[in-house]
């Protein structure tokens, strides 16, 4: 699978050059882990001062996506965003196919499990993570009318 190309000129032009150049340093610093990747689409954890979920999406006409942190909620873009996209285009083939792999192995064991041990292994999952387990309380993780 050929890495999706991001258009640098686009993902720039929408940053500024300060937020392009951070981004280019997380890039550099190999701050990008990427655990999933298909066509369009890349999936990652990006470590800065917390480590974020970073969506980013190719589109015909620039591109699209999503990041936790602070600076994409006020912008719409993010140095984590520019992160990945550097780290998308700088791909080999077979570091997406890795990436590729990953996801599945990681869905892998949830899939085989029943639906009380999925909820089991969740809750153990959010108890190591206080914020998650603060939005899950808090109701941010789901909606109280359907859950």
């Amino acid at each position: 699978m050929d890495p999706p190309p991001f258009d640098i000129a686009a993902l720039r032009k929408a940053a500024g050059d300060k937020m392009f150049a951070r981004g280019q340093g997380y890039f550099e610093q190999d701050a990008v882990d990427v655990v999933a990747a298909d066509e369009g689409r890349l999936l990652a954890r990006v470590f800065g001062t917390e480590t974020y979920r970073v969506e980013l999406l190719r589109r015909a006409r620039g591109f699209a996506g999503s990041c936790t942190c602070p600076a994409f909620d006020d912008w719409g873009v993010c140095k984590h965003m520019i992160a990945l996209a550097l780290w998308g285009n700088a791909a080999a083939p077979e570091d997406m196919e890795i990436a590729r792999v990953r996801w599945d192995r990681l869905r892998a064991p949830l899939l085989a499990l029943d639906r009380e041990a999925l909820v089991d292994k969740v809750l153990d999952m959010l108890l190591a993570d206080p914020e998650a387990l603060d939005a899950l309380e808090m109701g941010d993780a789901y909606d109280e009318d359907e859950g």
